[in-house]
Formats: structure tokens, sequence, C-alpha cells
């Protein structure tokens, strides 16, 4: 996964699925110089970001499982996911029409 912004990006790989693998590495802009799809980025620039492994799968069911027996709610919610999906419906919207996008 690659995610790119007017300041750098982020490139991830192997993190997505049930093991508890793979790398991020952050590269950062010197100058905010707005989005360019065309970022130079070599194997060896960046930083390397290194989260505490996590099965998301096994944690997704845990957090579910706690919230129930703490009578709590949980700490991802049906609105935080709606932003989530805002967010990602507007990336694809601006991608068609290559203009900049609000999100809703």
């Amino acid at each position: 996964m690659e995610l790119y912004g007017s300041k750098g990006s982020i490139l991830a790989r192997k993190t997505i699925g049930q093991g508890e693998f793979g790398e991020m590495i952050a590269c950062f802009e010197e100058n905010d110089s707005g989005y360019d799809a065309i970022q130079i980025r070599s194997k060896n620039s960046g930083i390397a970001i290194n989260p505490e492994p996590v099965n998301m799968y096994f944690a997704e069911i845990s957090e579910f499982n706690f919230a129930i027996r703490e009578k709590r709610t949980t700490a991802n919610s049906a609105i935080i996911g709606l932003s989530n999906q805002k967010i990602i419906a507007s990336c694809y919207e601006a991608a068609k029409s290559k203009e900049v996008k609000d999100v809703v």
C-alpha cells in the first residue's frame, strides 16, 4: 500500500493480512510542494515505522469481546467507519475527475 500527500509518503509492504510481519517506510518532503504522483523513492530512503506486530483479525475480535464483557463501546465505531468510507469515496472521485474533492 502506498499513501502519498503533499509532505511525503508512506510505503507499506506485506502489512495487510493475518500475519504479524511487514514493513512501513515514511518519506518526507523538505518543502510542501503539493501532491505529485511521480514522487521518486529509493529503497533505502525514508524512516522505518516499526509498530508492534499485531494480528489485526484477532485484535478486532478481542476488542469486540472485551467491549461486550466490560459493557462499554468499542474503540472503533460506525461513525469512525463511515468517516473512513467517505474519505475513500472522495479519493476515488478525485482520481476519476482529476480534481481536489472535499470530504463531505
